[in-house]
């Protein structure tokens, strides 16, 4: 008998909560339901809210097959679990490791995806060109004449042809071109003062014109690229330092406006 005591209690037990509750009114076992109900449902709606904020992941429920990624919000969140902007975060472990220099060695950050419209993406550099590039794009408040500077375009010494390192930022400035079509787009290229300004004239003239023959071949319309070789003559860094020199060794990049494409790039 002394084995079966202990199922007995519980039996006893569970007999005496049935008939305390078989004994309250039925508006008050309805309440009493309705309660559980709603800490049940509570719980069902906090216990995941609370593991998506402690493991920073968020299901991409739009997908055939959810994917779980590592993400940052960049926007408020409008509905859990959905964000409407979000970067990847890389792993501490490689965060340095990862970083980017541009070409006047400068840190730009991790690589991160961005989502162009039309439903593209591309990888780029936090505080890179393409970053600025896009938030003004964005918020469709381009000051007429800014300019942008390329800063992954990389040139031999006194050469116009672009190197393999180039050809990330070509195909990523490509990629935008392609996502905003009535943008028209004017490259300027620009040297240090080393030589003789007809030189640098010609020099810059030459790499403005490769970069847009390498936009050209990632698919960009001709009709919507134009070129100018500045020389030496708007230099943004003093030339009497090897690294002012390398800072005035550049191609900068502005939109043109005219009748046929408008003044919006959100026109089409």
């Amino acid at each position: 008998m002394s084995m079966n005591q202990p199922s007995d209690d519980k039996s006893s037990g569970s007999d005496t909560a049935a008939k305390q509750f078989a004994t309250k009114r039925p508006s008050q076992q309805a309440s009493q339901s309705r309660l559980s109900l709603g800490v049940i449902a509570g719980l069902l709606l906090v216990i995941p809210i609370a593991i998506f904020l402690r493991k920073g992941y968020i299901s991409q429920q739009d997908e055939d097959a959810p994917l779980e990624k590592p993400l940052e919000p960049v926007q408020m969140i409008k509905s859990v679990p959905s964000i409407i902007v979000a970067r990847k975060i890389l792993p501490d472990s490689e965060k340095e490791a990862d970083i980017l220099h541009n070409a006047f060695g400068d840190r730009i950050g991790t690589l991160f995806e961005y989502h162009l419209p039309g439903e593209r993406k591309i990888t780029i550099p936090r505080a890179g060109f393409e970053e600025l590039f896009l938030s003004d794009l964005k918020a469709d408040e381009i000051p007429a004449g800014q300019l942008y500077i390329l800063d992954r375009l990389y040139f031999a010494s006194g050469s116009s042809e672009l190197n393999d390192e180039s050809l990330a930022q070509i195909r990523a400035t490509a990629a935008i071109l392609q996502a905003y079509p009535v943008l028209r787009i004017q490259l300027r290229g620009h040297t240090d003062n080393s030589g003789s300004e007809e030189i640098n004239l010609e020099l810059s003239n030459e790499r403005a014109h490769s970069v847009m023959v390498a936009l050209i071949k990632q698919g960009v319309l001709p009709m919507r690229l134009s070129i100018q070789g500045m020389g030496s003559e708007e230099a943004v860094a003093d030339n009497e330092t090897e690294e002012g020199k390398m800072r005035n060794r550049r191609i900068d990049l502005s939109i043109v406006q005219s009748a046929e494409y408008g003044p919006s790039v959100y026109s089409y």
